[in-house]
């Protein structure tokens, strides 16, 4: 399943749109008959289930070429709100809505070579009333720009591998945090130049007053600042709750447990919940639990003994249930790692 997200909670809401249209689906001669289409808690259910694409509140967000690895309810659903208007050109994200019977195909056109490319218009179907909206965001001096694209796609796309590496070092220094606060072009210029660092490529560069530039990586930022202020439980942790995995009297132990957001949610639904962590808590003793929780950890520690390490300390912990959760930034199976 994918995680929610925040990041683009400002998509299709730029300072200034150029032009909106909308248009009757009937008016436009496109489709004849409304065809019966699977219930909004179907569609909802599958975009929450889905293991592509990027989830937010209200919404799943997949790239064009991600679409046939979406569940066959989600493709006949698209398939239904692609063949009700023309496209003359083909969309960079589709986005199905979770709120309303709605489809929006939205682009990108430098999705590939901008890091952070920018939405220069929408099309929004929507499936219930028949009308389509067309938004022009060409004229914006704030648009919305995407973060995280390696999220859209699948594994196999020919830049994942680029796009994830670029996260991961963001993630390292903290430009991710509070994603609310990152989700237009002039927001995310204002975070990059708070951190003193500019993207070039798709490779990021700290600036120096007094040394040339240097590409960071993540092993040259410390660990403890990948940590994550959340306003939920992190991705695996709520899985194993809606999962079923935790029932009464179970005992939950975070490992790596950062600011301790996942200890504090869990001990408020009522569990008995502790975590560890190197940096924000040293002192708090490692203690046996029936679930375990080893959440975006490994993926920032360089060292493969060290990562080796934690994952048996943490299992070693482990009475019933060890979530381990790593955003992958290597793929070379012919190495062994990944």
């Amino acid at each position: 399943m994918v995680e929610v997200d925040n990041s683009l909670n400002e998509l299709e809401q730029a300072s200034l749109i150029e032009e909106t249209k909308v248009f009757n689906i009937h008016e436009l001669g496109t489709i004849e008959k409304h065809e019966p289409i699977p219930e909004l808690k179907i569609i909802v259910q599958a975009c929450k289930c889905s293991p592509i694409g990027k989830l937010l509140p209200d919404a799943l967000y997949v790239h064009i070429s991600a679409l046939t690895a979406l569940e066959q309810v989600l493709q006949q659903y698209e398939i239904f709100a692609r063949s009700t208007y023309s496209q003359a050109d083909t969309p960079t994200i589709v986005k199905f809505s979770t709120r309303k019977p709605k489809i929006s195909y939205l682009f990108y056109p430098d999705f590939d070579t901008d890091p952070h490319p920018a939405l220069k218009a929408s099309i929004q179907v929507d499936l219930e009333t028949l009308q389509v909206t067309y938004r022009d965001y060409t004229i914006s001096d704030n648009p919305p720009i995407l973060h995280r694209k390696e999220t859209f796609v699948t594994s196999d796309y020919p830049l994942y591998q680029e796009f994830t590496e670029l996260t991961s070092v963001q993630e390292t220094l903290g430009l991710l945090n509070n994603p609310k606060n990152i989700g237009t072009k002039v927001k995310w210029q204002q975070r990059l130049q708070a951190y003193n660092v500019e993207i070039q490529g798709h490779r990021l560069i700290q600036n120096q007053t007094l040394t040339s530039n240097r590409e960071l990586t993540p092993r040259q930022v410390e660990r403890h600042k990948a940590a994550i202020v959340r306003n939920d439980l992190s991705r695996p942790v709520r899985l194993a709750l809606e999962a079923g995995l935790f029932t009464q009297n179970t005992t939950f132990f975070d490992y790596g447990c950062g600011h301790g957001s996942d200890v504090t949610r869990i001990a408020q639904q009522g569990y008995t919940s502790m975590g560890w962590d190197p940096y924000y808590s040293p002192d708090t003793p490692q203690i046996l639990a029936d679930i375990v929780n080893l959440g975006y950890i490994i993926n920032v520690i360089e060292d493969i003994k060290e990562r080796r390490e934690a994952l048996v300390n943490a299992w070693k912990l482990t009475r019933k249930v060890l979530l381990i959760a790593a955003q992958v930034t290597l793929a070379d199976t012919n190495r062994g790692q990944g």
